[in-house]
């Protein structure tokens, strides 16, 4: 289901901008106008939206950039850490710009997602799981239910038994 756009403050996306630009410059990796763009339109939108949104609000502005382009500067930025896919239970792929430690709370009927974060998990140290050699190195903590228009639509049910 597609989010409604809503802006995110401009700190924290000025703040992920410079580092961004940073991380490119110190890697030498080639910072584009293209590739500027697609990160910018996903910092600014705080509903982790897929590739084809961040799309739809580029062709505004640039009307000739191809919907493949788009997803190639999506999996470059992914591969390269600087940006990453969110889970979500039965949509399409969902993308992130923040990369600080965080969780997110999801709607299970429309999609909708958001950040959450609690210290409590900020502080939880990874655990190392020696069985087979495997070595965590971070997780993804999602809680899934109802955002509040889901929870206002849903039909009431009365318990049985209760008085």
């Amino acid at each position: 289901m597609s989010q409604v756009f809503n802006l995110r403050s401009l700190r924290p996306v000025n703040d992920w901008l410079a580092r961004f630009e940073d991380t490119c410059r110190s890697r030498k990796i080639r910072l584009t106008a293209q590739r500027r763009a697609v990160f910018e339109a996903l910092a600014a939108d705080p509903g982790h939206p897929t590739v084809e949104e961040i799309y739809l609000r580029l062709k505004k502005n640039w009307p000739s950039l191809p919907l493949p382009t788009v997803y190639r500067i999506v999996e470059d930025l992914i591969n390269l850490g600087l940006i990453r896919r969110v889970a979500s239970e039965n949509g399409p792929l969902r993308l992130d710009a923040n990369m600080e430690p965080h969780q997110h709370l999801v709607c299970r009927v429309c999609g909708w997602m958001k950040d959450w974060r609690d210290p409590l998990w900020a502080q939880t140290p990874l655990p190392s799981l020696l069985s087979g050699g495997f070595m965590a190195e971070e997780y993804d903590v999602r809680v899934s239910g109802l955002c509040r228009s889901c929870a206002d639509r849903k039909p009431k049910v009365k318990k049985i038994g209760s008085y």
